[in-house]
């Protein structure tokens, strides 16, 4: 860039700087926006190496510039066309069937009898009275049908065994 006037050069700094922030929305994983950080930081070196009045006027349209993309990027880009096709909107609600089963309701099982409906090996789903449970065994495989009995409850892991 020794060829290129000082100015040129930092506007070219400062223009690759916003693409590179700009392109992290499309691309996370911090890799952009760093280099894009570095970009700017780079063009404020070199405006306060040769035009030290100017410095600090650059370095606020800078910060107000980050702010403004960040800004646009948080609350603008997810309503855009573009933002709706990448993020994604939707909800498993439990009105429409979408279910977890939380520990106060599992600890109810303990000691009760069930049947496989999937294969276990050793995960599986089994049948509890009107609830569908994913359960696990200790290692053994239990074919489905098969009458099984809750052993115990670990957090959210029911644990199982073959009657």
């Amino acid at each position: 860039m020794a060829d290129f006037p000082h100015w040129l050069q930092i506007v070219i700094l400062i223009a690759v700087g916003v693409m590179l922030i700009l392109a992290e929305f499309f691309v996370p994983g911090l890799v952009l926006g760093t280099l894009g950080v570095a970009s700017l930081i780079g063009a404020l070196v070199i405006t306060f190496k040769y035009y030290p009045d100017y410095g600090a006027l650059v370095a606020l349209i800078e910060i107000v510039g980050v702010m403004l993309l960040v800004y646009a990027g948080v609350k603008l880009f997810p309503k855009s066309p573009i933002g709706k096709r990448l993020i994604l909107n939707t909800a498993e609600n439990k009105d429409e069937g979408y279910t977890g089963a939380p520990d106060t309701q599992l600890s109810r099982l303990a000691g009760q009898r069930g049947k496989a409906i999937t294969m276990l090996r050793p995960a599986g789903f089994a049948q509890f009275g009107d609830d569908r449970i994913d359960v696990v065994t200790q290692g053994e495989f239990i074919d489905p049908g098969v009458e099984i009995e809750v052993m115990r409850i670990e957090g959210n892991r029911v644990i199982v065994k073959a009657v």
